[in-house]
């Protein structure tokens, strides 16, 4: 089923398998709306937030389906000229999920800041269909980085690597622009007429950058049609 197969999968068969891939905050109700909208997009698909790889796996997999392409755009502990060093190495296992999976053909890592990455894209030549952002959820900000204690301990967090250089967590807190906002301004304008924005963790008081992004640029926009106002996922059709 996940090998080089010219077979459909199911949403059932994909999520008993995605389950395994640590995500807690994407449950089963969620993963089945982006599979279906990887699935319903023949062209191509971008995901702003993959980390371990869950999302990845079910929109890639809808996007195998449909003969689409995804685009996977992240940090992987890449951020700011230095690595986060850690027990688990996220772009090693986001890279073996894609590969065991056999999702090769069909998903492309774009490692690094979305804004950034934005400014290279060609959307006469590529463009969005399907559009998640799930990336840094503060609204807009370039405070100093710092992660909080529950994801050095989860992910084994030891150090920044810069360069050659070795510093502790707490020693380093880079500064850099960031946020909802930015992955907003930076993508949603290359969806294409018709197409689909999907955005993670709305409506959620723990997530009020995501919520005023969604509020003010999706619901009070004649842009977008909604079409899911949920706690946490919120989904909308582009109009013009």
């Amino acid at each position: 089923m996940f090998g080089e197969t010219t077979e459909l999968a199911t949403f059932e068969s994909v999520w008993e398998r995605a389950e395994e891939i640590g995500s807690p905050h994407l449950p089963k109700e969620q993963g089945r709306i982006l599979f279906e909208a990887g699935q319903n997009s023949n062209g191509i698909a971008v995901e702003i937030g993959s980390w371990l790889g869950r999302s990845t796996a079910l929109i890639g997999c809808g996007v195998r389906n449909s003969g689409g392409r995804l685009y996977s755009i992240d940090h992987w502990n890449k951020i700011a000229g230095g690595i986060i060093e850690s027990d688990l190495d996220i772009w090693e296992r986001w890279n073996s999920m894609v590969e065991d999976w056999g999702l090769e053909r069909f998903v492309v890592p774009l490692r690094g800041l979305s804004h950034e990455i934005a400014g290279g894209w060609d959307s006469k030549r590529k463009p969005i269909e399907f559009l998640f952002i799930d990336g840094f959820h503060g609204y807009l900000e370039t405070s100093p980085l710092r992660f909080p204690e529950l994801w050095k301990k989860a992910y084994g967090m030891t150090s920044w690597k810069i360069g050659r250089r070795k510093i502790p967590m707490e020693d380093y807190a880079p500064i850099f622009p960031r946020g909802v906002k930015l992955d907003y301004d930076a993508w949603a304008n290359k969806v294409c007429v018709g197409g689909i924005l999907i955005m993670h963790d709305i409506n959620r008081p723990e997530h009020p950058g995501c919520t005023k992004v969604w509020k003010e640029e999706v619901i009070d926009s004649k842009y977008w049609t909604v079409l899911i106002d949920s706690d946490g996922f919120g989904m909308a059709r582009r109009n013009y």
